[in-house]
């Protein structure tokens, strides 16, 4: 409850998942509306989302604020739902578990070379430059890590400048992950 948590509103409120049937997500979408409607949730959303169909049948009630989803390797960086956040203004999340230093199942981009390369050049570690990549792509990484070293780290991607040196690398990283779909 509110008085439990000590606060009169949450900032975010997700559904986890879409429901069996359409009905029940609609129901349960409903109930998370009427939470924002009382004034004690400000924004709503829903993770593990992969199907846009549902996003739009969920939007025809009301917005979605927030998607928060696993963006990976193994679901293709999640394309299909990543695009349609960013062309309907939806805040698009990504949680890294345990710190973006493993970013499960993404091997492949924390050792892509262009990715050590600008890390090289910039001083900065290959999880910080996917984590300033993400930011610049209207991706949200959420830290999942418990370690302070990490968690400074992640902060600190914030002030990285991706300088016009590492513009053809930025470009090769860009490619990887999302081909042509990043206009």
């Amino acid at each position: 409850s509110l008085h439990n948590l000590r606060t009169s509103y949450i900032d975010s409120y997700l559904l986890h998942s879409p429901l069996r049937t359409m009905k029940a997500t609609l129901e349960a979408w409903r109930a998370l509306m009427a939470t924002q409607d009382a004034g004690t949730v400000c924004k709503i959303g829903v993770s593990n989302m992969y199907n846009v169909h549902i996003l739009a049948a969920l939007g025809e009630l009301r917005k979605v604020q927030v998607v928060q989803n696993r963006w990976y390797e193994g679901n293709m960086w999640d394309p299909d739902v990543w695009q349609y956040c960013k062309d309907h203004g939806i805040e698009y999340q990504f949680m890294t578990f345990s710190s973006l230093y493993r970013l499960s199942g993404s091997t492949s981009l924390l050792t892509h070379p262009a990715v050590i390369t600008i890390s090289g050049r910039l001083e900065v570690t290959p999880a910080q430059v996917i984590f300033k990549l993400t930011q610049l792509h209207s991706i949200v990484p959420l830290m999942g890590t418990t370690k302070e070293l990490h968690m400074q780290q992640d902060l600190a991607a914030e002030r990285i400048a991706f300088r016009e040196e590492v513009n053809s690398e930025i470009r090769d990283i860009t490619k990887f992950i999302w081909g042509d779909k990043t206009d």
